[in-house]
């Protein structure tokens, strides 16, 4: 290399690492020169501007006389790796992003600027695999954008169909994840639905990792008015702590005498609060009894505000319980464990920090996306984490539509049917009726009323067949009664195998 080459070369490099103006920072990897560091300095964060892996120009990494090759993917691709992080590594690699000019010398350009605001993390999955994302400890997901679907022609390979996604994507994604540490998506058509038959589809999300708010608190004084316990509109009480009592000598006026509270005030407290925009607190011994008569009490709660119903049970050790939905709508699981973190709830007990390891995924499994689950409070179901202490099951639960698609099945009038289940799944009804909604099905007789449903027939279609493997189903008066006399009517029911 002659003097005026080399120059030349000392001179791209600077060009290659200089700070646009107008651009931001523009960085090249060339290829067969190994990975390159992206990097800003502390407390600032990646803002990727533009990026490709290909060939635009003749001189960078090496003359070339073939430009304007690029790969379709790799804008996505730099961007996913890079966007929002302080810093990332560039591998210019046909294996990573295909070869879009054979036998022609590549780079990655990537033009950005460092910003002090925190980007979101960006991170894609394609249809029928699954991804895990995680925030670091301390800290929970925060959705900013999801979807499920298409929206441009190259990632997950080439198609020229875009701009589809299902509608309830986004739902379903925010309620799997926002507010947790770490969460699962797995993009399939039978989660989501099929929103473009026939054409590939991936999960696309944004989102941030922040630090949870500490819990607003709320005392109500004994003898003094009732308070109000309110959220924002759209969001939700979620009841982190409650008690009747008292546990200093300072609130609500000085007393010497404290440490007492009722031990069923936090079940009390939790069923007027929990899930409501608002509750009114009343510190009256007639509402949870005096536990230290004489002595001024009140109530204490510890509450957050979410945007979504939280509904919660507490099972006391050997005392089941059940969680349900109502109808249409399974169980997502929010919290959960067997343990105890509070020594007032399922009476007092010292102990107030054992948690028995793998409790929510036992629970998870037993109850996630199911509209209904029983929960058994166990040593034996659990193990024991905290040998001669009270333990209970403390499970908090969202409701949302169901991710599956229901099976239908119409029944004429006097005819019966076998519904069952594949091998290792059980019927969970979505919806049912006996009576008439519409005028097409089984209109082999007189139809006078079109709109009649017979009032018990859900709870008897229940009681048949929910839970089970199998049940027969016979559409007949003499079962559910005679929602609308002189009309041929028809059994109809919406179910899930799971």
């Amino acid at each position: 290399m002659n003097s005026l080459q080399l120059l030349c070369a000392v001179v791209a490099m600077f060009v290659a690492l200089a700070v646009l103006p107008a651009m931001g920072y523009r960085h090249i990897a060339c290829e067969h020169q190994g990975d390159s560091t992206v990097s800003c300095p502390h407390g600032k964060y990646i803002k990727v501007l533009s990026a490709f892996y290909g060939r635009t120009d003749a001189n960078t990494c090496g003359h070339n006389g073939k430009t304007n090759c690029l790969a379709r993917s790799s804008p996505g691709i730099i961007k996913r790796n890079c966007q929002g992080k302080q810093s990332c590594v560039l591998k210019p690699q046909n294996g990573i992003f295909g070869d879009p000019c054979r036998g022609v010398v590549k780079y990655i350009e990537l033009v950005y600027v460092c910003t002090a605001v925190p980007l979101p993390y960006e991170v894609v999955t394609c249809e029928n695999n699954h991804i895990r994302i995680d925030c670091p400890a301390g800290k929970y997901i925060k959705i900013v954008s999801a979807y499920y679907g298409r929206r441009d022609a190259n990632t997950c390979g080439y198609n020229g169909r875009t701009n589809c996604w299902a509608g309830s994507s986004p739902g379903i994604i925010t309620r799997n994840c926002d507010g947790r540490s770490w969460c699962t998506l797995s993009p399939k058509n039978s989660v989501f639905g099929d929103p473009c038959y026939g054409v590939v589809k991936y999960i696309e999300v944004k989102y941030q990792c922040k630090s949870p708010p500490p819990p607003y608190q709320v005392v109500a004084c004994e003898h003094q008015p009732d308070v109000t316990v309110r959220c924002p509109a759209g969001e939700y009480i979620d009841v982190v702590e409650a008690y009747y009592g008292r546990t200093n000598a300072y609130t609500c006026g000085y007393n010497s005498h404290y440490n007492c509270y009722a031990s069923n005030s936090p079940g009390i407290i939790k069923s007027n609060c929990q899930g409501k925009t608002s509750c009114v607190l009343s510190a009256k011994n007639s509402i949870f009894g005096d536990p230290c008569y004489g002595v001024v009490k009140y109530i204490d709660v510890k509450y957050e505000c979410t945007s979504q119903v939280i509904k919660n049970v507490v099972a006391c050790e050997h005392s089941p319980k059940e969680a349900y939905c109502p109808k249409g709508k399974v169980i997502e699981v929010h919290r959960a464990y067997y343990g105890r973190t509070n020594s007032r709830v399922c009476s007092h007990n010292r102990e107030n920090t054992c948690q028995a390891s793998g409790s929510y995924q036992k629970i998870n499994k037993l109850c996630h996306h199911y509209p209904s689950c029983t929960l058994q409070p166990q040593n034996s179901v659990f193990g024991d984490p905290c040998p001669t202490v009270g333990k209970y099951i403390d499970f908090d639960y969202y409701c949302v539509p169901s991710p599956y698609n229901p099976n239908q099945v119409t029944i004429c009038e006097h005819n019966s049917l076998k519904v069952e289940c594949p091998a290792g799944k059980k019927i969970y009804l979505v919806d049912g009726f006996y009576g008439r909604d519409e005028e097409y099905s089984c209109n082999n007789g007189p139809i006078s009323n079109s709109n009649c449903k017979a009032a018990t027939s859900y709870g008897k279609l229940q009681t048949s067949c929910d839970g089970k493997t199998w049940c027969s189903l016979t559409a007949s008066n003499y079962v559910y009664g005679d929602p609308c006399h002189g009309t041929v009517k028809f059994l109809k029911i919406k179910f899930n195998c799971i």
